[in-house]
């Protein structure tokens, strides 16, 4: 082995990236600890974005059923209106053969 093959592995060796035991244990515990904190808050928000998704979707299922019936008491009504009227006309009309 030559010395310029020592040099390369050297020169490689340098250029990869390695944890130094001099990094204090408090910084690394803070990083774990803020990144656990922030996979948890990002489930918990995933759960509340569901929850929400959920609540929308009954709430759009109770406004249709909602205008279903508008729809239907508008029907009645327009039908009670017109027999109403029916009854007011035999009623001035028999008002008046009297």
């Amino acid at each position: 082995m030559t010395d310029e093959d020592t040099d390369n592995k050297i020169d490689t060796a340098a250029n990869h990236w390695r944890l130094d035991r001099r990094i204090p244990i408090a910084p690394m515990l803070a990083l774990f600890c803020t990144v656990g904190g922030g996979i948890y808050w990002m489930g918990q928000l995933s759960q509340r974005v569901a929850e929400v998704e959920q609540s929308v979707f009954s709430l759009k299922t109770r406004a249709d059923t909602a205008a279903t019936l508008a729809s239907s008491v508008d029907s009645k009504l327009a039908r009670i209106e017109a027999q109403l009227e029916i009854l007011i006309a035999r009623m001035q009309a028999q008002d008046k053969s009297q």
